[in-house]
């Protein structure tokens, strides 16, 4: 089977190439980081992920790290670039790696002339294929694209904490093809990978751009109305926002997924794809969309929850704030609530401590200077019976049972803020004033009664 290369061993580079490798592909990997390259030659995940450490041990024989991306590129017959395309002051992506990757391996393509596939995973603006990434890539290769130099636009719909598992089994696959041969092509090579069979979608680049940064403004959607539903049960009495979610989730208009209450979005995809959504639509439009009042609503979580928490703690107090990634599973905190919301308690007087399996749990996989010196706690058992106040800001059920053994514990009264309702048995212990995110005054009482 010949080679495939990955330009980019970052958190989705990184397990790409170990997948590609697990289907029997030869990876030839590169990444500008001589740490990343070292690491990922000696056998080692280059970044925390579920799965990823076992399935670069597995296939260690299949992935090469090299030098320079030229060599990579010379070696292989498709190229996947898994560069990073950050957000502009507007909210668009800028496309600078992407741009230079294609002007490298156009450069070395015009050397050999040898057939190739260039496969863009990087999420890009509309138009960015056809008007920045195509022509930079034809004129390094001096060729035109099509035929001999085949390319195609392949962003994953991924989740950070399941990667692997979701590059196997994706609900579907988006192809933005420069034509049919290029499609074919790509086709071939991610089909060993997949365990299921998903839809597969061929369209334009232009299609395709749009369509991966509206599915995640869609998403980003529904966890905002869940939000706003929460809100509402919270001020109705007897709200419960879990009934009233399960209710509507079961219209198949509708569905049950992100459908849950708790706190608003964050992480590396989730704001920038709305805002970078919300970018185009206005350029298009003229006007403010949809996507605008989706981030306003998720802006507000966070600001609300601190305010209940300083509603029922003082100056002094010791609070405890349990997660800090922005979802279960996943070592990141960029555009973390629970962050916002541990430095706002700290600027109003609180004395805040933080625990994150991540973090405290011995995995080293979110570094402590990665937390503007937040307080991490090593002890959990300890931390949870001497806190004034306990904060469950991640919906991770096995930290929840945690918790929830040491409160049955305690003696002395500790206010429990529960996001996503993980808590509620601990409602009924009488040590614990239980405060339920998207549970209306009186629901509540009933359940301390």
């Amino acid at each position: 089977m010949s080679a495939v290369s990955v330009i980019g061993m970052g958190k989705l580079g990184a397990p790409l190439a170990a997948v590609l490798a697990a289907a029997g592909h030869e990876v030839l990997g590169f990444d500008s980081s001589a740490v990343v390259r070292k690491t990922v030659t000696e056998g080692r995940a280059p970044v925390h992920e579920t799965g990823l450490q076992d399935l670069i041990t597995q296939n260690r024989s299949r992935i090469t790290m090299v030098e320079r991306a030229e060599d990579a590129v010379v070696g292989s017959i498709a190229s996947f670039v898994v560069v990073p395309t950050p957000s502009g002051p507007d909210g668009g992506f800028i496309c600078k790696y992407v741009r230079e990757a294609c002007e490298t391996i156009g450069a070395a393509l015009h050397k050999t002339a040898k057939p190739h596939l260039v496969v863009i995973c990087s999420t890009v603006m509309p138009q960015a294929m056809d008007l920045e990434i195509a022509p930079a890539l034809a004129k390094a290769a001096e060729m035109e694209i099509g035929g001999t130099l085949k390319l195609c636009y392949n962003p994953e719909f991924i989740a950070l904490g399941s990667v692997i598992h979701d590059m196997r089994n994706p609900d579907m696959v988006l192809i933005g093809e420069s034509d049919k041969a290029a499609g074919d092509a790509l086709l071939e090579i991610l089909s060993l990978c997949w365990e299921n069979k998903p839809y597969v979608h061929r369209m334009s680049f232009t299609n395709a751009e749009l369509s991966k940064v509206a599915v995640n403004a869609f998403v980003t959607m529904k966890i905002s109305f869940a939000n706003v539903l929460g809100e509402m049960c919270e001020a109705l009495p007897g709200g419960d926002v879990d009934a009233v979610s399960a209710a509507i989730g079961a219209d198949s208009r509708i569905g049950r997924k992100y459908l849950s209450s708790g706190l608003g979005y964050g992480g590396p995809c989730f704001p920038r794809d709305n805002r970078a959504f919300d970018r185009v639509a206005q350029s298009m439009t003229g006007s403010p969309t949809l996507a605008s009042r989706v981030d306003e609503i998720n802006d507000r979580q966070a600001t609300r929850h601190t305010c209940a928490i300083l509603k029922e703690t003082q100056p002094g107090d010791t609070i405890l704030i349990l997660g800090l990634s922005y979802k279960p599973g996943a070592a990141v905190i960029e555009a973390s609530q629970a962050i916002s919301i541990a430095q706002s308690l700290r600027r109003s007087d609180r004395t805040v401590f933080v625990y994150d399996d991540l973090v405290s749990g011995g995995s080293g996989a979110i570094a402590p200077h990665e937390l503007d010196d937040l307080n991490c706690v090593q002890d959990l058992r300890k931390a949870c019976l001497s806190a004034r106040a306990i904060v469950l800001a991640l919906a991770d059920k096995t930290l929840a049972d945690r918790c929830a053994s040491y409160l049955a514990e305690r003696r002395e009264k500790v206010h429990v803020f529960d996001f996503w309702r993980l808590l509620s048995t601990c409602a009924t212990l009488g040590a614990v004033d239980y405060h339920g995110g998207g549970l209306g005054q009186a629901h509540q009482a009933r359940a301390v009664s």
